[in-house]
């Protein structure tokens, strides 16, 4: 109240509120409310009546505060567990009345003030967090005239300026924009912005005006999105690339600079948006994109080759953003600072406080144009108000002298002592409050051991007074028999440093100890060019000019220097002189074009080098081989002679390399010493070349798992027809036996057969003596002449077959007479089946040197063993041989080219050909989770088709192989079992059927393998589960797609016929339901 004698407010025990007149006069005040008895309220009298406030009863969550001003009332709800501190102020300030409030969280505290009077929207509850450095509210605010003060607890006070005046209310327009980082190429206004409304493209025009500041760019757009669209795409008008349309209209050639156009973009053609359903590569490496046509607004690029002009794609990275345009002379007169500091507040709508950036001020600092951080979660309606809450300053906190004034020496260590430290500057009060120490160092301190530390160190000594003292209280009981001491340092506050900073300030020029320049990635120690006097130094010099000077081609000092010493004639001094006076300085030329940097810490010798790149697989690198491989030798890249194996790291591969002169060793992007390496792409070529390396290993070499045998004795001949033979250690690889026969020969058939082949017989052998003839092997010996030397292999068994003499010659007569000179085997499945065992070696396997090699310390295995084909079993021969009879090794049918592709490596699970038009596309599915056929599987697979294929299919492109198209499976059940005990076994259960349900080799219903183009159902999940134990019901059936980056969406209806559906990570979901309910 004003006075005593206007009276005072007081709640009873049944918390009514009252006011008491000093007469003993009690009045009911708000009745309908039951306030909080602990938190005083507060009343200011003015001529309009009597100003009231209070806090209802904390049980009550959330408590409310409640305001009369004569008779009307008002009342507003405060934030869930608040607790308000004490009691409440009031202050009336140009006419209106102010209520204030703190209240205690997790923080310092924050303050609440309300002006329940004033109209809409200042009458609703404002918050401001009390921030200070080492500050903590501890009671109720009071007003100082323009300040509001608040005491702390540690027997300070926190204070700031408080003016509602700066509570301003504005209104604005809320319109629309895309922010996006600076770092993207400039949009112009009209090029497009773009979001994905289901799936499909809507886009939005950029109108001006376009701004940029503190690395973001602004960009206005003419209306919002449609709610739930994703992603954020811009269309650089700017950036129209020039493809051309083939006859049909749905495969664009794309731009011969456009490398990075891939699947399911869409692209900007004509005004309509395209998307692109696959790329391909023509004969020419010419990038081609087979586009959805019609889209799906029903429009077609156009019939005929077109003009090819479209738009790609260009991710911003950016956020769809509310903004404001402000006039500074009215809605935007307040200073743009404030942004910084404060959220501005829109009250009515979701969120009611947003963080706002200035894209535009005026030259008064005033903001013309305030981009929101986050979008409304409402529809608005424009005009929006909005409120600028600028009635509080900063906050200030002073701490409370509660001790008898301490005085502190400050010393430093000399070497021989503590001396003083002169202090220049102490705005702390002798490390009572926060602030300012400042002195001047000594030119003598020095450093000294302290606390385990050696440093220079600096102690401030407490020389007089203190920081309080201990409080003690002794009691005695009333009979005065019993003391009791009780001891208080509550009043000893010391010293408590929450943050300190160290900032210098150099009094005098003095040069720096050490001087170190960034070069190229190096650092280089330029401290004694610093000190010494007109020194010219190259400093801070650019990584790609550093590059450009090591890739300069030879200049003419460097070939002077090569050329023969003058001759003392004068015929060449003419020369030099005109040479010398015409060629002024050039500056040395940036680096350009993408390369490959190998740093090796051994310099290789002149002896050829090989080393293994294991990259992962792509297969439009092809563009840019081969790789040119270049040394650096006395600081310049100089090409050697390489073989690129990689396909320009395509794929994994050997890179072969020779050295006619040994490389220098040269410091580079930072390391020193190193032999450098350059892989550079062709110079002609343009694009993206962006290989990824999975590992590199020196001294690589390709090793097969075979074993050979020598000089093994097969048997005799009596001259019986069809002699057999067996080899002792099956399977053979093909075309690896060296079979001889010992016969003898004549002069003249000697002679003969030495003509034929100089190899084709072996006489007088180490420990064989006579001739070895060496014989052919053949498919069948009858389907020779009697007197050709041939024979019949079965690699399998090993068992060797010769004529009769009929079809086919009989060994002569002869003990110990036929030999295998040499074999090669390979160690088959020991179960009989078509893994092949050598298979199993993991990467980085150490393996067995079993013959000693030259300067060969150890060998490793840097990638898994694959490849290799199993002796082909009894099942494939039965599931192949019909279809061999078919077709004779020859492809007149797609048919016969998938029965060629899966019969050529039991690692083909599946192969469909697909006819279109003016080519034939064959799908090839590998075997195992990795479904994707390798680049130079392709590659074979294509040369060994090719071999067996009409010449229609021999031109560029006609026929394409690829893997399947992958679609990510997952599968959530909803199972009932009769207990809950079944359900760990069922779960097991289930999902070992269905991963090998959607097994490419041994999946499906038929166990051929879950097939191309095949798509789900929930049949087909109930048929694989049919078996289950403990199954008593299928109660429901989710098929999901998960995509590659993680997201989720429903399953497709159709499979087009080059998609493959196979089960994602974590794809088996299951929830179990029983008779009580569900787990």
């Amino acid at each position: 109240m004003t006075s005593s004698v206007e009276g005072m407010l007081g709640i009873d025990d049944q918390k009514n509120l009252f006011l008491v007149k000093t007469n003993g006069d009690c009045t009911p005040l708000l009745s309908t409310f039951s306030f909080d008895p602990i938190i005083r309220p507060v009343a200011i009298k003015d001529s309009n009546g009597l100003h009231i406030a209070a806090v209802t009863d904390s049980s009550i969550n959330p408590p409310k505060l409640v305001a009369k001003k004569g008779g009307a009332q008002k009342s507003i709800p405060l934030p869930a567990d608040t607790k308000v501190l004490t009691s409440l102020e009031a202050e009336l300030l140009d006419g209106t009345f102010h209520v204030l409030a703190t209240v205690q969280d997790g923080g310092s505290g924050r303050l609440i003030t309300w002006a329940p009077f004033a109209p809409a929207p200042l009458d609703a509850l404002f918050e401001s967090p009390v921030v200070s450095v080492g500050g903590r509210i501890e009671g109720a605010p009071v007003t100082v005239g323009h300040f509001v003060v608040i005491p702390g607890t540690r027997a300070d006070i926190l204070a700031a300026e408080f003016n509602p005046s700066l509570r301003l209310r504005k209104s604005a327009d809320i319109k629309t924009g895309a922010v996006v980082p600076d770092s993207i190429p400039s949009l112009s206004v009209d090029d497009l912005i773009v979001r994905l409304d289901a799936g499909e493209p809507v886009s939005q025009k950029i109108t001006p005006p376009v701004l940029t500041r503190d690395g973001e760019t602004f960009y206005p757009i003419a209306a919002d999105f449609p709610t739930g669209a994703t992603d954020l795409f811009a269309y650089q008008h700017a950036a129209t690339l020039s493809g051309t349309f083939s006859t049909t209209t749905n495969k664009l050639k794309l731009a011969a600079s456009d490398q990075a156009t891939a699947e399911d973009d869409w692209l900007l053609i004509k005004g309509d948006f395209y998307q692109v359903d696959k790329i391909t590569l023509t004969s020419t490496n010419q990038r081609v994109a087979k586009l959805f046509v019609p889209n799906t607004n029903g429009n077609s690029p156009g019939s005929g080759a077109g003009n090819g002009k479209y738009v790609r794609p260009l991710a911003t990275q950016g956020r769809v953003a509310p903004f404001m345009q402000l006039d500074p002379a009215d809605n935007g007169n307040w200073d743009a600072n404030l942004l910084q500091q404060i959220p501005l507040i829109f009250p009515g709508q979701t969120p009611s406080e947003i963080r706002g950036k200035a894209f535009s001020i005026a030259v008064d600092n005033k903001p013309t144009l305030v981009v929101l951080n986050k979008k409304f979660q409402n529809a608005v309606v424009n005009p929006v108000d909005f409120l600028v809450d600028a009635a509080f300053g900063q906050w200030l906190r002073d701490a409370g002298d509660t001790s008898n004034n301490p005085e502190l020496s400050w010393e430093y260590w000399n070497g021989t002592g503590w001396w003083k430290l002169p202090i220049t500057l102490d705005e702390t009060q002798h490390l009572k409050a926060t602030g300012n120490v400042e002195f001047v160092v000594p030119s003598d301190i020095d450093a000294s051991d302290w606390a385990g530390k050696t440093n220079h160190w600096i102690r401030a000594r407490l020389i007089g007074g203190d920081y309080g003292k201990e409080k003690v209280t002794v009691k005695i009981s009333p009979d005065g028999k019993e003391q009791t001491v009780e001891r208080s340092t509550e009043g000893i506050r010391p010293p408590s440093v929450l943050k300190l900073h160290l900032s210098y300030a150099v009094c005098r020029e003095m040069p720096p100890t050490f001087v170190l320049t960034q070069d190229s990635g190096t650092y280089r120690d330029q401290s004694d060019a610093n000190r010494t006097a007109d020194a010219i130094v190259e400093a801070f010099v650019p990584l790609a000019v550093t590059l450009g000077r090591l890739s300069q081609a030879e200049s003419a000092a460097d070939q002077a220097e090569d050329c023969l010493p003058d001759c003392g004639c004068g015929k060449h001094a003419k020369t030099q002189a005109a040479g010398a006076a015409t060629s002024p300085p050039v500056p040395s030329p940036s680096a350009g074009g993408r390369a490959l940097y190998i740093g090796l810490q051994a310099t290789p010798s002149e002896a050829p080098v090989n080393v293994l790149l294991l990259v992962k697989e792509a297969p439009s690198n092809n563009a840019f081989a081969p790789l040119t491989v270049e040394a650096l030798m006395a600081n310049r890249f100089v090409p050697i002679v390489a073989n690129d194996a990689t396909r320009a790291l395509g794929e994994s591969g050997l890179l072969e390399m020779s050295f006619p002169v040994a490389p220098t060793p040269s410091d580079l992007f930072g390391q020193k010493g190193l032999t450098w390496l350059r892989l550079r792409t062709n110079a002609e070529t343009t694009g993206d070349w962006n290989p990824v390396l999975r590992g590199a290993y020196l001294n690589g070499v390709w090793a097969s798992a075979t074993e050979t045998l020598t000089r093994e004795l097969l048997g005799s001949s009596n001259g019986e027809p069809r002699l057999t033979v067996r080899l002792a250690r099956p399977p053979v690889l093909r075309n690896t036996l060296e079979l001889r026969v010992k016969e003898p020969l004549g002069e003249e058939e000697r002679k003969d057969l030495l003509a034929q082949d100089e190899r084709r017989v072996l006489s007088n052998v180490e420990g064989l003596p006579g001739d070895w003839v060496l014989w052919k092997q053949v498919f069948d010996p009858d389907d020779e002449r009697a007197d050709a030397r041939v024979y019949a292999l079965d690699e399998t068994t090993g068992e060797i077959r010769f004529g009769d003499g009929q079809q086919g010659a009989i060994p002569p007569i002869g003990r110990d007479a036929v030999v295998a000179f040499r074999y090669s085997r390979t160690e088959p499945d020991p179960q009989g089946g078509d893994r092949v065992p050598s298979n199993a070696v993991a990467p980085r396997t150490a393996l067995n040197l079993v013959s000693p090699v030259e300067s060969v310390e150890s060998v490793i295995a840097a990638d898994p063993a694959a490849g290799g084909a199993p002796t082909e079993s009894d099942e494939r021969v039965l599931r192949y041989g019909f279809a061999r009879l078919r077709h004779r090794n020859r492809a007149v049918t797609p048919y016969d080219l998938e029965d060629l592709a899966r019969q050529s490596s039991p690692d083909f699970a599946q192969a469909r050909a697909l006819v279109r038009q003016g080519y034939l596309r064959l799908v090839i599915v590998m075997r195992g989770t990795q479904p994707q056929p390798s680049a130079a599987q392709i590659r074979e697979l294509r040369r060994l088709l090719l071999a067996a294929a009409p010449m229609a299919l021999q031109t560029p492109s006609a026929l394409r192989i690829e893997g399947p198209k992958v679609l990510r499976l997952r599968i959530e059940l909803r199972l009932r079992v009769e207990r809950l005990d079944q359900a760990g076994t069922l779960s097991a259960f289930v999902k070992q059927r269905l991963e090998s349900f959607f097994d490419t080799t041994t999946g499906g219903t038929d166990q051929d393998g879950w097939a191309l183009g095949s798509n789900p159902s929930e049949v087909d999940i109930a048929l694989a589960l049919l078996d289950a134990p403990h199954l008593e019901s299928i109660e429901g059936v989710a098929l999901q797609e998960i995509t590659d980056d993680g997201n989720v969406r429903p399953w497709p209806k159709t499979l087009k016929a080059n998609e493959l559906a196979l089960l994602a990570a974590d794809a088996i979901r299951i929830q179990f339901e029983i008779a009580e309910g569900q787990v």
